[in-house]
């Protein structure tokens, strides 16, 4: 088990955590279009999808998988608060 698993482990022994990140900016760099965020499920939907990230999961799952990869790793700028 790496250090950074240990420390995570540890401190949910012992509080609450909450992990947040940049959804909204990671996705915007891949440039997604309305076909995109429709793929063959929602190709007929009646309304505009894009910009609902939430959608991915089920459209452009690698997208997603990508971006939870990369927001994963540790950050100098991440901080944890105790409540």
């Amino acid at each position: 088990m790496g250090h950074t698993q240990h420390n995570i482990e540890q401190l949910l022994q012992q509080r609450i955590l909450i992990l947040d990140g940049a959804m909204g900016t990671m996705v915007q760099r891949y440039k997604l279009t309305e076909a995109d965020y429709r793929g063959k499920r929602f190709a007929d939907w009646h309304r505009d999808l894009k910009g609902n990230n939430d959608l991915l999961v089920l459209t452009k799952p690698k997208v997603i998988w990508r971006r939870a990869r990369t927001s994963s790793r540790p950050t100098p700028s991440a901080r944890m608060r105790r409540r």
